[in-house]
C-alpha cells in the first residue's frame, strides 16, 4: 500500500488516519509506503498524529517503509515512526549535492540545533504579559526558549529513541562533520539507505506485490475489514479554520448542529473537540463554547489543540 502524493492529490489527516486503521486489520494489506511529496508540508501537531497513525499501523506486524526526499526535521520526523527510513543520494556528478545535513523550513539548521535554537515560528500576538509579540522583550525571550527547547528535546528525543540510538550519540554526530554526507547518515543508523524512489518502488513491488494508492484504498468499507462500530461510541468533532459568522447558518456539516446533534443523542457517551484555529468571529466563538458547555453537563467533553489555537480557538478549551 502506498500513501501516493506525486500528482499532489493530498490525503486529509481523517482520511490518512482511517485508512491506516483499515489497513492495519485488513489481510491483504502487507506493509505502508509513505512516500514524502516534496511540497508536502505541515506543523508539528499534524506531524506527531501521523506518527501516532503509523505507530498504531505498525502494531499490526506490518512493516512501514518512508521515503523522504529532503532532510528537513519535521518531514525526518514522520519518517522515524517507519521500521524503514529512506533518503535518495547525493548526485555530485549533476552540480548537485542533494539532502546534506539536518535542514529547517528557514534554511540549514546545522548550527540552530548545535545553539539549541531550531527555527520555531511561535506565531503568538495578542495582549498580555506572554503574549504580547515584542522583540527582545525578556517575556517574549523566556517564551520563545520554552517552547524552542520543548521543540528541540522532543525532536531529539523521539528520533534517537526511534531509530536506536542513544540521545548522546545523536547529539554527537549532528555536531560533527559527519552528518554533512549522507551516506554517514547510513553508517551510524539515523536512516536504513539512500536510493531513488522508483528504485525504492521497485523493490517493494518485488517483495509485497502490487502497491495500491490509499486514495483508491479510501473506497474500501471498514465492515468489510471486520471494523464495526459499536453501540457505544465517542463523538470527534473537529474546529478546523477560521470561526465565522457560517457557524450560524442551520446546515448537516454545520459543527454548531453537529454539537447539538451530540447532546441529543443518548448513543455518544463523550465528545472531543480537536481545534486547530486561528479564531474569529467572536459571537460566534462564544456560542460555540455555550453549546459545548451545554454537551458537558451531559457527557464528558475533551477539547484537544494541535497546531493552531487562538483568540476564540483557546477560547473552546475553557
Amino acid at each position: 500500500m502506498e500513501s501516493k502524493t506525486e500528482s499532489k492529490v493530498f490525503l486529509s489527516l481523517i482520511e490518512f488516519s482511517e485508512n491506516l486503521r483499515k489497513a492495519s486489520h485488513d489481510p491483504r494489506v502487507s506493509a505502508l509506503f509513505i512516500r514524502i511529496h516534496i511540497d508536502f508540508e505541515c506543523r508539528w501537531g499534524m506531524a506527531q498524529e501521523i506518527g501516532v497513525d503509523i505507530t498504531n499501523f505498525r502494531k499490526s506486524d506490518k512493516l512501514a517503509i518512508a521515503f523522504v526526499p529532503t532532510t528537513i526535521y519535521r518531514r525526518l520526523y514522520i519518517g522515524c515512526f517507519c521500521n524503514e527510513l529512506y533518503l535518495p543520494p547525493p548526485k555530485p556528478e549533476n552540480g548537485s549535492g542533494g539532502p546534506s545535513g539536518l535542514e529547517s523550513d528557514s534554511g540549514s539548521a546545522q548550527q540552530d540545533l548545535i545553539d539549541y535554537s531550531l527555527y520555531v515560528e511561535t506565531e503568538v500576538i495578542a495582549m498580555g504579559k506572554y503574549k504580547q509579540d515584542t522583540p527582545g522583550s525578556a517575556e517574549k525571550i523566556e517564551s520563545d526558549d520554552a517552547i524552542v527547547s520543548d521543540v528541540i528535546c522532543h525532536w531529539l528525543g523521539k528520533f534517537s529513541s526511534l531509530r536506536g540510538l542513544s540521545l548522546e550519540f545523536l547529539l554527537d554526530f549532528l555536531q560533527s562533520g559527519d552528518q554533512f554526507d549522507l551516506r554517514n547518515w547510513v553508517v551510524a543508523g539515523l536512516i536504513t539507505g539512500l536510493c531513488e524512489p522508483d528504485e525504492l518502488i521497485s523493490s517493494l513491488s518485488r517483495k509485497f506485490g502490487d502497491l495500491v494508492d490509499l486514495k483508491q484504498y479510501s473506497r474500501v468499507r471498514k465492515w468489510t475489514v471486520g471494523l464495526v462500530e459499536g453501540e457505544e461510541r465517542i463523538a470527534i468533532i473537529r474546529v478546523s479554520g477560521g470561526i465565522n459568522p457560517s457557524y450560524l447558518i442551520p446546515a448537516d456539516d454545520n459543527i454548531i448542529t453537529k454539537i447539538r446533534q451530540v447532546r441529543s443523542s443518548n448513543t455518544f457517551k463523550a465528545l472531543i473537540i480537536r481545534v486547530d484555529s486561528h479564531g474569529g468571529d467572536m459571537y460566534t466563538s462564544d456560542l460555540l463554547w455555550r453549546e459545548i458547555r451545554h454537551v458537558s453537563r451531559k457527557i464528558p467533553v475533551i477539547c484537544s489543540i494541535y497546531d493552531h489555537g487562538y483568540s476564540g480557538g483557546y477560547m473552546l478549551n475553557r
